[in-house]
């Protein structure tokens, strides 16, 4: 059983006068916050709880005054940096015309067609505030156009935390037993019978599983790059072998492209590896760091979903500060996406080469996995690290380690090793981390 974590030890933090503040600030924060933040992923052990008082571009500053070179990107929303003109010229704009409506405005449609544009699989689109949210109305939809009840979702995997489909997420397992996988949840989730999980790249396993439940299985949910655990690319031919697939039993192809999405490339996975899903989530990098999430479909499917009466809901959604944020980043991404796109792969790159330089020249268990402007550091799982059971294998306290070190030496990772870099990294931020990779690894 996956437990939550409660408040991490900081007496690390409390000997170091650099981060006084915000040790004082967490301390005054838990008498009315639960741990003293809005999200329990932000309380790991082992992670150092900083309070953060601005962002520029590839910077973030905490209460103390201390810089970093950030690399956690918000959980990846930042692919434009901190605070990227374009995004807050607009956003300035649209102060003055009002915050929300909770009525459907020209920014709505204006959004959407950028969104059909760039995205292959996607004819129409409908907007909400969250990752979850979306991945619900996607579950929602399916269930609606196929007059199913079951969904296959894979170990490792992560699409937010409403039940029923956060299970056997990342930190999970890795899954023993038969095949679909025992459901393993976390304490106040009581599980369901709605999900069935399988491992991920094991087309066999998912063909028998299909087989095994003649006219019963709704959707395939998958993040078709496992970016939460291990950036795990798809073996060649899965993603194909997936589709055709479900095309066969009638179930439902849903790429969660939350992290994935714009980040990867313009239309994300799905453009990069040629198949296209029935339903695609997007979030994170769309809007910048605004709240917004989007589920996009085919003209069928979505159109079924209207006949059908598939409820899609929120007083929040096509919120105009959301869409305005999200047509600037786009409009921005859009145009430059010749330039942008390889500098920030070779950029990664760079910065991956380094580290593997470093860990090698220090004789220490590191792998970097990379897609894109995403990667993730593991500790002492096998080089190449390919399947979930591989990343299962990570030492989680030694990247926790690794994190609080680097950021003692001036850089922001996730405090499970995910590193995303933006459009305001440079050549010199990134010899800059190397820099502090040496120093930090050398006192982990």
């Amino acid at each position: 059983m996956t437990i939550d974590v409660g408040p991490p030890a900081q007496s690390h933090m409390g000997d170091d006068p650099r981060f006084q503040r915000s040790l004082a600030y967490i301390e005054t924060a838990r008498e009315v916050i639960p741990r003293g933040v809005s999200s329990a992923a932000r309380a790991r052990p082992q992670t150092f709880l900083l309070c953060i008082d601005h962002g520029a571009g590839s910077r973030i500053f905490d209460v103390d005054g201390n810089g970093y070179v950030d690399y956690r990107a918000a959980s990846g929303p930042l692919l434009l940096g901190h605070c990227p003109a374009p995004v807050v010229d607009a956003l300035k704009a649209q102060l003055d015309r009002g915050l929300t409506y909770a009525i459907q405005h020209a920014g709505e449609a204006d959004l959407a067609r950028r969104v059909v544009e760039l995205v292959p699989s996607v004819d129409m689109v409908t907007f909400y505030s969250s990752g979850s949210e979306a991945v619900h109305a996607a579950l929602a939809t399916a269930r609606g156009v196929t007059g199913r009840r079951l969904i296959i979702k894979f170990e490792g995997h992560f699409h937010g935390w409403i039940e029923p489909i956060n299970v056997n997420g990342p930190g999970s397992g890795p899954s023993q037993g038969p095949i679909p996988f025992p459901i393993d949840t976390s304490p106040g989730w009581p599980g369901t019978d709605d999900v069935l999980v399988l491992p991920w790249n094991d087309p066999d396993a998912l063909r028998e599983v299909l087989r095994g439940h003649p006219d019963q299985i709704a959707a395939v949910i998958m993040e078709p790059i496992a970016i939460n655990t291990g950036c795990l690319r798809p073996f060649p031919g899965y993603l194909e072998e997936v589709r055709e697939l479900c095309t066969q039993h009638g179930a439902l192809l849903i790429f969660d492209e939350i992290v994935t999405g714009f980040r990867i490339a313009p239309g994300g996975a799905q453009e990069l590896f040629g198949v296209m899903p029935d339903l695609t989530v997007m979030a994170k990098a769309i809007a910048s760091g605004f709240p917004l999430s989007a589920l996009g479909g085919s003209r069928s499917v979505m159109r079924r979903a209207i006949e059908v009466d598939v409820p899609f809901r929120g007083t929040y959604n096509g919120n105009p500060l959301a869409t305005t944020a999200a047509i600037a980043t786009l409009d921005y991404l859009k145009q430059n996406r010749q330039e942008l796109y390889p500098r920030l792969d070779q950029l990664a790159s760079s910065l991956v080469a380094g580290i593997t330089r470093i860990a090698n020249d220090l004789g220490l268990p590191v792998v970097a996995n990379q897609v894109g402007s995403a990667i993730v550091l593991m500790w002492g799982s096998p080089d190449p690290t390919t399947t979930y059971p591989d990343f299962a294998r990570s030492d989680a306290s030694a990247i926790g380690r690794l994190e609080s070190a680097l950021l003692r030496n001036g850089v922001l990772i996730h405090s499970d090793g995910r590193v995303f870099l933006s459009t305001a990294h440079t050549q010199g931020d990134v010899d800059e981390t190397l820099a502090a990779m040496e120093r930090a690894l050398a006192e982990v």
